[in-house]
């Protein structure tokens, strides 16, 4: 069983330590981990992600399709996040959500659905999606690998190349 013994939230998004026996394990994509760690520390109306094998998975309130599967249907276990678009043979390796929207790092670049409003997926219409779509490179993120992803509740922040970007 695991049980939490510490949580940080900052820029990055969540960092929680979770106690497995005598291990203390501090990966935050450990899936296990990171879905006991969500499941914690956000309300019961928001959305939640876990990471497993690098597939990307949120179950929970889906009124702007913030769980990617192109529903809005509300879910109460995981559901793959949708790879038959941007995210098809890719490998995700960071995921956050926020109440309306969610975004994941997948093979260096950046992928956000859900709301779309004040511009939170990265994409010029402002308009949501159901489904993922690639954050738009064509500025200051051109040619960046983005390895780290943030969301607000209307604002992203993404680590690439070792700086700070939000939009």
């Amino acid at each position: 069983m695991f049980r939490k013994i510490g949580m940080w939230l900052g820029v990055l998004g969540l960092m929680v330590v979770i106690a497995f026996g005598g291990l203390a394990l501090t990966r935050m994509h450990t899936a296990k981990a990171r879905a006991e760690a969500v499941a914690r520390a956000r309300p019961l109306d928001t959305p939640y992600a876990a990471i497993a094998d690098g597939k990307a998975y949120c179950w929970g309130n889906n009124a702007n399709g913030q769980l990617g599967d192109n529903t809005t249907t509300e879910r109460h276990v995981p559901v793959a996040v949708s790879t038959s678009g941007v995210l098809n043979g890719k490998t995700v390796t960071d995921i956050d959500v926020g109440n309306s929207y969610a975004c994941a790092v997948a093979d260096g670049k950046a992928y956000c659905w859900g709301a779309g409003s004040w511009g939170s997926l990265g994409i010029s219409s402002g308009n949501g999606s159901k489904v993922p779509v690639a954050v738009d490179t064509s500025g200051v993120l051109n040619g960046k690998t983005v390895t780290a992803i943030s969301t607000g509740d209307t604002n992203t922040s993404a680590i690439a190349d070792g700086k700070a970007y939000g939009w």
